[in-house]
């Protein structure tokens, strides 16, 4: 749609000026849907996610946004879905799920909060229930720095995508497939992220 493109081109710039680096860009499938999983530390995640995939993401936001009326407006005319946070909003779900199955791709912050940069909160199952569910390959990200979205002078935004998972490798009954799940995607996000700070770290040592 024109403004979610008009949207993903602006911040493109800012974020060009911020110093903005992907990682793994070679891991995005282009020529199928995927449900995206990320850590959550800024507003600015969204915008960063969508510059490393060529098509539409459908965003997964918690209901708070839908309670105001600028960020009810700009999330819905950028066809979000809006999940009620800390309980189970199978309605939200089955939209998420219908999207998938007609071949769209979504993008969904397990955690359920921003963690700023305090590590890792512990994903909630929303992410591995839709992925169970519906089969559609899962790309694992990790956002380093994102609330520096406008401190372009410290250009140290990092967002590192990883190899894509599969949930139908997982063989599994239902009830324990998607806890497994779950439990891939925390470890997959953690590592990503590890290896983000440490190029970061790394980066840092080296003289200029």
């Amino acid at each position: 749609m024109m403004l979610y493109r008009f949207g993903k081109w602006l911040c493109g710039i800012c974020l060009k000026i911020s110093g903005l680096q992907i990682i793994g860009k070679e891991n995005v499938p282009a020529d199928q849907p995927v449900l995206v999983i990320a850590n959550h530390l800024s507003f600015a995640d969204p915008p960063i996610l969508a510059q490393a995939f060529p098509y539409h993401l459908t965003f997964i936001a918690k209901e708070d946004f839908a309670k105001h009326a600028f960020t009810r407006i700009l999330f819905g005319a950028l066809g979000a879905v809006f999940l009620k946070r800390g309980e189970s909003d199978l309605s939200a779900m089955r939209r998420v799920l219908a999207l998938l199955k007609e071949k769209h791709s979504a993008a969904i912050f397990p955690e359920g909060r921003r963690t700023f940069e305090q590590g890792l909160a512990e994903f909630q199952p929303g992410a591995a229930f839709l992925a169970a569910r519906s089969n559609t390959p899962v790309v694992p990200v990790a956002l380093v720095n994102s609330g520096h979205f406008f401190k372009f002078w410290k250009r140290d935004i990092l967002m590192h995508v990883g190899e894509v998972i599969d949930p139908q490798q997982l063989d599994l009954p239902m009830h324990e497939k998607i806890p497994a799940l779950n439990q891939m995607f925390q470890e997959s996000v953690a590592a990503l992220k590890q290896q983000s700070e440490d190029i970061l770290t790394e980066r840092k040592r080296l003289p200029r």
